[in-house]
């Protein structure tokens, strides 16, 4: 479970640093598919988790 949430806060952090344009790299919009993406990696560790 450790695993999966480093990843969601990693793969969080890249998309929100696209976003905003944070340490001068170049604004990348946030679309559907980049948050169906973290949205999928939660429920995936959801149904891992659940029993």
């Amino acid at each position: 479970m450790t695993v999966v949430v480093l990843l969601v806060g990693s793969t969080t952090g890249g998309i929100l640093v696209d976003h905003f344009g944070i340490f001068e790299s170049p604004k990348k919009a946030v679309n559907r598919q980049k948050i169906l993406g973290v949205l999928i990696m939660i429920l995936g560790a959801a149904a891992i988790k659940l029993p």
